[in-house]
């Protein structure tokens, strides 16, 4: 029994070090000396549960890495409620997963502001708010940037609709061109802006028979 007691001692501490399995080793060799040392089985049990336990989590480290975020939650869960001692290292994995779907989700809001298109970033990053309300990055900056520059296309597409409505094809431009500039692609500013240059010259011209 007192080698039996010596390799669970050995194996006790390995598990505390995480080093399953030199662990489970131990456990065995105090079963071999004292086949019915109590609570052997469970430790032994225990303990393959573990070294399976961080085969998942190294599985789901490498689909991170490839941001295979899907099969990397799975393999989380799967690890969660096999683990009793990997618990909390678990979850600090599953933070890094979480944290990599919000910054895929960033670049995508990104790539779309760059696309110039306000309007559908605008939405993307806020879903970004939505799962990191305490921020990611610096979504709600560009939020507020991109919703200001909206709001300016607004104000003068409005004013250039107007002013075109009213015959003032000179301010009706003016408006258009300054709310392309807050919003190259904002609704039909282009077509509109096309549409009054080609009737600024009829405006001009002449009238027939004019001295």
């Amino acid at each position: 029994r007192e080698l039996a007691d010596e390799a669970k001692r050995r194996a006790e501490t390995n598990r505390s070090e995480k080093q399953y399995g030199a662990a489970l080793m131990d456990f065995r060799s105090s079963k071999s000396h004292w086949p019915q040392m109590p609570g052997v089985d469970d430790f032994i049990a225990q303990t393959q549960q573990e070294i399976e336990v961080v085969t998942l989590t190294e599985r789901a480290q490498l689909a991170l890495k490839s941001d295979r975020l899907d099969e990397a939650r799975s393999l989380l869960d799967e690890a969660f409620e096999k683990s009793t001692l990997e618990r909390g290292s678990i979850n600090e994995l599953r933070l890094g997963v979480r944290k990599r779907g919000g910054e895929l989700a960033y670049a995508a809001a990104h790539d779309l502001e760059l696309q110039g298109l306000k309007a559908e970033a605008v939405v993307a990053y806020q879903k970004v708010v939505a799962d990191w309300p305490d921020g990611l990055l610096d979504e709600k900056t560009r939020i507020g940037a991109l919703q200001g520059d909206i709001a300016g296309a607004e104000r003068e597409f409005a004013a250039g609709d107007e002013a075109e409505k009213k015959g003032d094809l000179p301010a009706a431009l003016d408006h258009y061109q300054s709310a392309r500039t807050w919003y190259e692609k904002y609704r039909d500013i282009g077509d509109r802006i096309a549409r009054v240059k080609a009737k600024l010259p009829e405006q001009k011209a002449p009238k027939a028979g004019g001295s």
